[in-house]
């Protein structure tokens, strides 16, 4: 589960990258995204970002319970995370430039890199907020509960008020309350 979610997550942001490297090469280029084949672009970008948004949202979420502490979230070595991100992010604006019908040109396969840098960049920086974010909150848990000197077993769920006391008191005792009269 943990790996497919960061493949997924991953997979949204680099899409992301891809779409904003294309954009962008398009803007240095001085050539217009106003043309029939990019109708796609903009509720594109709309999806990929809002599955990436999910994704960091499951990712704190799973962080914070305990299945998230049990294990770290562990990403590849930053070059490693870059390059990976490059080549897909340059596959991904091949691909994209290959289906409207444009050569792939060496200014979009290099602003693809410096997209990719970027994209690295916030992914580590992201993971690191969420670790120690996560790392704070189980020491502060940690804290609270050892201060407290409650231990960690499970306590019984609370007996209902009304039910506890006519065990003890007994059901002859209770009387149907008066009608509403109005």
């Amino acid at each position: 589960m943990a790996r497919a979610l960061r493949s997924a997550w991953l997979a949204s942001f680099i899409a992301c990258g891809t779409l904003l490297g294309h954009a962008v090469t398009y803007a240095l280029e001085g050539r217009s995204l106003a043309d029939g084949h990019h109708g796609y672009l903009a509720p594109m970008l709309e999806v990929v970002l809002a599955s990436a948004f999910l994704g960091c949202t499951l990712i704190v979420g799973r962080a914070i319970t305990s299945q998230g502490f049990r294990r770290t979230l562990a990403l590849p070595p930053f070059p490693r995370l870059w390059f990976i991100v490059a080549s897909l992010q340059i596959a991904g604006f091949v691909t994209i430039e290959f289906l409207e019908g444009h050569a792939p040109d060496a200014l979009g396969c290099g602003v693809e890199v410096l997209i990719a840098l970027l994209v690295a960049v916030v992914i580590t920086l992201f993971y690191r907020v969420v670790e120690r974010c996560a790392q704070a909150i189980l020491y502060a848990y940690a804290q609270r509960l050892q201060s407290s000197g409650a231990s960690t077993r499970r306590l019984p769920l609370p007996v209902d008020a009304a039910r506890s006391l006519a065990v003890c008191v007994g059901v002859h005792r209770f009387k149907r309350p008066p009608p509403l009269i109005g």
